[in-house]
């Protein structure tokens, strides 16, 4: 029977609340590529046509609901053509960063991400993320409540009628004006548990990816100073300038005798964690933030980074060569100079070698 794959390059954009959307989206991929991965479990043509998502993939804690269907799409198509579906790169920016990471880490290790919809809508509250000093307290600038009143009562806020939105709306436009009103510190450490806490369902698979294939992530950051470099010209010959766009980049490749090399595993979580931050820094929202940051995070929980080293050395050579300490500079959102890295995700599978007819999209 004839062989193909599809291979998928995501970019996921950027856009504060839509990380709640893409969760979504990712999960389905994510679901999808489980299908795929359980479809090719065994190479008895019987066996993929007769048996469910379960019999196939085994044991499995996590909740299962659309695998099933992609499985029965799979085995149609497979009747007349044996389909193997892989993402082999993901690029994000912001929000579609965070989600980028999440669905990479997922998607290498075969992790859950059931548990983040719960601390999404939990844990990443307006009034949680607020740091302390800077939420308003009862009586903090009193003279709005008859404003927000009128607002409120004459519908100029648009749809605002549920007491809690009003509630935390008001807390929010009371807190302390002219700095960043949520906590990044927090917010990091919610990055880093939130991942931390993706933890493998099933022994049988190690990985969702098949042996031979490699997974690019890509995130961008903005560099608040930008580090300095050459543009060799015609007149004059060089020109010198500051470069303040940042992609830094994460892989997993799992090789055919079923050992892998990750950026992407628990001893690199802080690297993880520190982008999944770094990328969404949304300027006004929450301070920029610093390799020192995940330091003090790992002092506190008493962790180590033992990847550290091969993070700085892949994503700040230019730093290397400028002679800048990457601890010095901070770092914003990706979305500012970078919204839509399109560019990174196709750089990443434009060597990528096939050994089978490949169908490419991006999306």
């Amino acid at each position: 029977m004839k062989e193909k794959e599809l291979r998928l390059a995501l970019v996921c954009y950027g856009g504060v609340s839509l990380v709640l959307y893409m969760h979504g989206v990712i999960k389905e991929i994510l679901k999808l590529a489980r299908a795929s991965k359980a479809y090719h479990s065994t190479v008895n043509p019987e066996h993929r046509q007769a048996r469910n998502f379960i019999t196939l993939n085994g044991p499995d804690e996590r909740e299962l609901d659309t695998e099933q269907v992609y499985l029965a799409l799979l085995q149609r198509i497979g009747r007349k053509l044996d389909l193997r579906v892989i993402i082999d790169s993901v690029a994000g920016a912001s929000a579609g960063g965070i989600s980028g990471i999440i669905l990479a880490r997922a998607l290498a290790h075969d992790l859950s991400i059931d548990h983040l919809r719960g601390m999404w809508f939990e844990e990443a509250d307006v009034l949680r993320l607020l740091a302390p000093k800077q939420r308003a307290r009862p009586w903090n600038k009193w003279l709005l409540y008859p404003i927000l009143w009128i607002l409120f009562r004459l519908r100029i806020l648009g749809l605002v009628t549920d007491r809690e939105i009003r509630r935390k709306l008001s807390t929010f436009l009371r807190s302390r004006w002219f700095e960043p009103p949520f906590d990044g510190d927090r917010f990091l450490a919610l990055l880093f548990d939130g991942m931390g806490a993706m933890r493998r369902a099933s022994v049988k698979t190690s990985s969702l990816l098949p042996p031979g294939h490699a997974l690019d992530l890509s995130v961008t950051v903005t560099d608040v100073f930008g580090y300095p470099r050459r543009l060799e010209v015609n007149t004059p010959t060089v020109i010198h300038e500051r470069e303040q766009s940042l992609i830094w980049s994460f892989r997993f490749c799992r090789w055919s005798d079923g050992t892998s090399v990750s950026d992407l595993d628990d001893s690199n979580l802080p690297g993880l964690a520190l982008a999944a931050r770094a990328t969404s820094s949304f300027p006004g929202m929450f301070p920029p933030t610093q390799l020192g940051d995940v330091d003090r995070l790992l002092k506190q929980r008493q962790s180590i980074w033992s990847h550290r080293a091969r993070f700085l050395a892949a994503n700040f050579r230019e730093y290397a060569r400028a002679g800048i300490d990457p601890a010095k500079t901070s770092f914003l959102d990706g979305s500012i100079v970078n919204d839509k890295p399109f560019s990174a995700a196709i750089k990443a599978v434009y060597d990528r070698a096939a050994f089978r007819e490949v169908d490419r999209r991006i999306v």
